[in-house]
């Protein structure tokens, strides 16, 4: 049997490099097709199922996903 091997990452190291690598690789400056503010409200709330097409935007755009990302910290900070 395998040993653990303490250089395995944890799930949230792996998280923070895939969420780096979403802010990172997904330049959009021009801003197309972004969402407005109600709907990023309404994703980083999770009140639009995986399905609904502006999660696909906001994980492909590094604009969107940190708006995301704040939104949800707050989120979270204020239910705590």
């Amino acid at each position: 049997m395998p040993e653990d091997n303490e250089a395995d990452p944890t799930p949230e190291q792996i998280k923070y490099v895939l969420q780096q690598a979403i802010l990172r690789n997904y330049p959009n400056p021009e801003r197309k097709g972004c969402p407005d503010a109600v709907t990023l409200e309404a994703i980083a709330r999770q009140r639009l199922p995986h399905e609904d097409p502006h999660w696909q935007h906001v994980s492909h755009c590094s604009p969107c996903y940190g708006e995301f990302l704040n939104l949800r910290k707050g989120f979270r900070e204020k239910s705590a």
